[in-house]
């Protein structure tokens, strides 16, 4: 409540402030606010104009002097509102001063007050269907008007309220009991109007400021790329009618790494399809008449290796249209293209490890489901990494995982991707059908080559691993779901002794689920009275008497039903619940109600507790 009460407070002072303040940029916002509601100004009055008409000619033919009187005032000010619209037509408006966002107001109230003086005055005695046509027109005009208006709020709150005081004082005036709730009605559904007008404001406004920032940013940018293109080393090349270069510049020497005089003996389009031979169909464009282009890609091979160029270029003409050669700039992109691959490369592999990233992997995952081949993904945990860094350092942390991950290459050919998920998990991609068949061998291959032992600065570590993973045949799963399958049977591996492999099936499915609703049950099973104390009698077997009782935790599931503390007490343990039974037991045990007292006086209690 709170927080709706200060979303109001501030969507006021933001209006407050549109309307007030002189600062730059809310004059080019009530400029765009004024010029959109000026727009529409034109057909909104010949709205208003027709509606008029329409109700005169409900009261045909016997029409009053005064609704001829009233109609004239209307087609008045609606004219008097369209030079606005036709000053706009001609002159779009950038800036707008509080004091224009204040006249609109004017006339929209100016325009709800004559139309509430036809409501309360001819209203309350009109016929059943000269009321009708009041109805409907006035309902349109408010909804329309508001929703028109909502660029200036406060031209929009007044137009809706006027309207909607003369439409309840007008009904209010027949003093029929149904009118009476006709107006309780337009009394809800103002505000909803209103409510609706102003969150339209609230966008608008959000996108003017909006598309002012990406404005600025783009002329920030623009200036940018011009200081950049006047000092970057661009070459500049212009042709005559037969294709040969009109003037060599050092720069375009450099790039094409150009012998003397070689312009003079071929073609601009000769000398690049020799030095970009992959590229030279594209290149025949330059040798007539053509279509300007531009980010033409060229791919150049020099003594140095590779090189890339990015072409761009248009024709020229003389006065009277006669073709002349062709003129454009040739500008050296390799260290840019390079640096792209870097990039490209970092954001696709571990940096540890030289291995692809999770992000590649899934990238490469959706391209095998797309095919609707043959997957095979394996989930691989390291056993006693963990042990081993938080003992020997990082360093040799590092050193252990870079040797993990050149023991993986070896297990697999060309047909597998490796990836590092992240700390000491790695996964392994198979998507051909040969590969996927033999996917249990790689397991196994998998899981003896990361056994043996490792060797960092003369120590010798045994990690191991727990591999499990899951095969798809073309049954169109999602990436997620491989994922998380090939996850549930690795930690089955690790849980059934590590050091193994596990096949994913839906049983392993099923038992985590499960396993997974015990743990999440387990966080309000208290909470709801779930979990109960039962008392197990412990007998002397010499005498046969019972001499003690022991408090037996119970937990009986809404959806799962009994659930027996050989279940539920590990998992209790490993997400941390654990001490919260233990204690609701004890506190459970020491308030047992005295019926049950009673009957436990003089024996001695047990509960068995974790440390």
């Amino acid at each position: 409540m709170n927080d709706q009460i200060a979303n109001i407070r501030q969507l006021f002072a933001d209006i407050s402030t549109m309307y007030s303040s002189d600062d730059t940029d809310m004059a080019r916002l009530r400029g765009a606010q004024v010029t959109s509601v000026t727009r529409v100004t034109l057909p909104m009055m010949l709205a208003n104009i027709g509606s008029g008409c329409c109700l005169l000619i409900a009261y045909a033919p016997n029409i009053p002097l005064g609704q001829w009187i009233w109609l004239a005032a209307l087609t008045c000010l609606c004219l008097i509102s369209c030079k606005g619209w036709y000053r706009i037509r001609k002159n779009p408006v950038v800036y707008a001063s509080s004091k224009s966002a204040h006249r609109a107001t004017i006339y929209s109230s100016s325009l709800a007050a004559l139309w509430a003086c036809m409501i309360l005055i001819w209203f309350p005695d009109a016929s059943r269907g000269q009321q009708m046509a009041f109805a409907t027109i006035v309902t349109g005009m408010i909804s329309a008007g508001s929703f028109v208006l909502s660029p200036l709020p406060y031209a929009s709150i007044c137009y809706t309220l006027i309207y909607s005081f003369a439409a309840v004082g007008a009904l209010w005036l027949t003093g029929h009991l149904a009118s009476l709730g006709v107006a309780l009605l337009v009394c809800i559904y103002s505000p909803m109007v209103l409510v609706g007008s102003l969150s339209a404001w609230r966008k608008s406004t959000d996108l003017i400021a909006a598309n002012a920032r990406s404005e600025r940013q783009e002329q920030a940018l623009a200036v940018l790329l011009q200081d950049f293109e006047h000092n970057a080393g661009d070459a500049l090349w212009e042709t005559d009618i037969v294709g040969k270069l009109n003037h060599v510049s050092n720069r375009l020497t450099d790039v094409l790494g150009l012998k003397q005089n070689e312009d003079n003996q071929h073609s601009f389009q000769a000398l690049l399809a020799e030095r970009c031979p992959d590229d030279a169909e594209r290149l025949q464009i330059l040798s007539a008449e053509g279509q300007p282009f531009r980010d033409m890609r060229l791919t150049m091979t020099t003594p140095k290796g590779v090189a890339y160029l990015v072409m761009a270029g248009k024709s020229l003409y003389s006065a009277t249209g006669i073709f002349l050669g062709w003129r454009g700039v040739l500008t050296d992109v390799t260290e840019k293209v390079r640096s792209e691959q870097k990039l490209r490369d970092l954001a696709h592999t571990d940096s540890l490890t030289a291995l692809s990233n999770r992000f590649h992997l899934r990238q490469a995952l959706n391209k095998a489901i797309e095919q609707n081949g043959p997957i095979a993904l394996l989930c691989i945990d390291l056993d006693r990494f963990k042990a081993v860094n938080d003992n020997y350092g990082h360093s040799v942390g590092d050193s252990i995982l870079r040797v993990i991950a050149q023991r993986l290459r070896s297990c697999v050919d060309q047909q597998a991707l490796i990836a590092r998920m992240g700390g000491d998990e790695f996964a392994i991609l198979l998507w051909s059908q040969a590969a996927v068949k033999k996917v249990d061998e790689l397991a196994h291959n998998v899981v003896d080559t990361l056994c043996e032992p490792i060797m960092i600065s003369e120590r010798q570590f045994r990690v191991g691993a727990s591999v499990g993973y899951t095969v798809s045949s073309g049954s169109h799963p999602s990436l997620d779901d491989l994922l998380i399958q090939a996850d549930i049977a690795m930690y089955a591996a690790k849980e059934s002794g590590r050091g193994r492999w596990v096949a994913y099936s839906p049983q392993l499915g099923e038992v985590s689920r499960r396993r997974l609703s015990i743990e999440n049950g387990l966080r309000s099973a208290i909470d709801n009275n779930e979990i109960s104390l039962h008392w197990q009698p412990k007998v002397d077997l010499q005498t046969w008497q019972v001499v003690g009782v022991e408090a037996l935790m119970r937990w009986h599931h809404p959806e799962l039903g009994h659930i027996g503390p050989i279940e539920f007490i590990p998992i209790a343990e490993q997400c941390g619940m654990i001490d919260k039974l233990g204690r609701w037991a004890l506190s459970e045990a020491c308030r047992e109600p005295p019926r049950v007292s009673r009957r436990l006086f003089g024996l001695s209690q047990a509960a068995t507790l974790e440390a």
